[in-house]
């Protein structure tokens, strides 16, 4: 006769979603790199990184919530921009590719795209933003012409609005952190930024005394909206900072630069530091942002587990069982075997879940 410890992981309905398993290091050696998003919350920190072919990598406390390539109705490819909101409870993301195409996971609801709009951008979208609300709500997208579409959100002006408009390619879209008034920013790729909305203007590319030679890649604006401030990275890795927004270090003070082809910018939670990452998913941090892992480094070793875990994940009625055979006297400490028991399931790191762990023990037959 031998015990059968039973584990029921019950977790929000959107937390299921978590169980899809994050796209591994091996997968990504052929991939391009587009950019990468912060988590939102600071303590523990975490972000993910997200390449042309739609996969979403997870590190620190970021969750796996699916991507392109798990979708049942997957875009063939040319992810350009990714968004989440500032609450990490709920959370999930978007992802939208060039044709202008919006994939939801997680928490995130679908809104309309490009693809169903009743005048679609013909110049193909280059990234999105979320409303800086806690809770999922809408997004915008941006084309190549710095035209803007709004999807459950509002219309704040656009590159073909503004009287002074820029004839060179929007790279990025960023909100402004206040979700009300609201605003967001424009970049292109000489890095004049364009304001909208309560978005304030701190200065660009074109304006500051030492300008960048190499073409901007990306944004990220302080989370703070009292200041307003922002970071403009160049695909060196330099990174210019603007407003209040601080200068915590870039590709070419750093003690290990990499030879250049940078991809884009996340801000830390706090806008205290920054990421910054290549198109091969090399990840720099700098301020107070932690180094959580990149497409470059390889896994860590998992700790060692019990010795007997095993069976299937079911999703059943809004939980997922977890079953594992083990003697009661091998019983393992039960914090220990029930992050080893949903490691072995594919479920990421359990930082920002929050858990109701039930334990019961029946008798089979061995």
């Amino acid at each position: 006769m031998r015990r059968l410890l039973v584990l029921t992981l019950i977790v929000a309905a959107c937390s299921l979603l978590a169980l899809e398993s994050p796209a591994s290091v091996s997968q990504a050696q052929n991939s391009i790199v587009v950019g990468i998003v912060a988590w939102p919350d600071p303590s523990p920190g975490g972000y993910w990184l997200f390449d042309k072919d739609g996969r979403v990598y997870a590190f620190g406390a970021a969750m796996h919530f699916g991507d392109n390539v798990s979708h049942p109705d997957p875009s063939p490819g040319g992810i350009v921009g990714m968004a989440t909101w500032p609450n990490p409870s709920p959370t999930g993301y978007w992802l939208v590719d060039e044709a202008g195409r919006v994939l939801a996971f997680g928490g995130a609801q679908h809104h309309g795209d490009n693809v169903g709009h009743p005048n679609p951008s013909p110049t193909g979208i280059v990234g999105m933003a979320a409303t800086p609300n806690p809770t999922p709500s809408g997004y915008w997208l941006v084309d190549a012409a710095g035209r803007v579409l709004e999807f459950s959100s509002e219309h704040l002006g656009d590159n073909t609005t503004t009287p002074n408009p820029t004839p060179t390619g929007i790279v990025e879209m960023i909100a402004f952190p206040d979700p009300t008034p609201g605003g967001y920013w424009l970049v292109d790729e000489a890095g004049r930024v364009l304001n909208f909305g309560a978005a304030p203007h701190e200065g660009d590319n074109t304006t500051t005394p030492n300008p960048s030679p190499t073409g901007i890649v990306g944004m990220a604006a302080s989370p703070d909206p009292t200041d307003g401030g922002y970071w403009l990275a160049d695909h060196a890795g330099r990174v210019l900072a603007f407003g209040s927004a601080a200068h915590f270090g870039d590709n070419l003070s750093h003690p290990n630069p990499t030879p250049g082809g940078f991809v884009g910018i996340a801000a830390t939670p706090t806008g205290n530091g920054y990421w910054l990452v290549t198109a091969e998913g090399e990840v720099l941090a700098f301020g107070d942002a932690q180094f959580l892992g990149d497409l470059t480094a390889a896994p860590p070793t998992p700790p060692p587990g019990p010795p007997a875990v095993g069976g299937t994940v079911d999703l059943i009625d809004g939980k997922t069982e977890l079953t594992a055979a083990s003697d009661d006297s091998s019983l393992p400490d039960e914090v220990a075997f029930v992050i080893a028991a949903a490691a072995a399931a594919g479920v990421p790191a359990l930082g920002g879940l929050v858990w109701y762990v039930k334990r019961r023990r029946r008798d089979v037959s061995a």
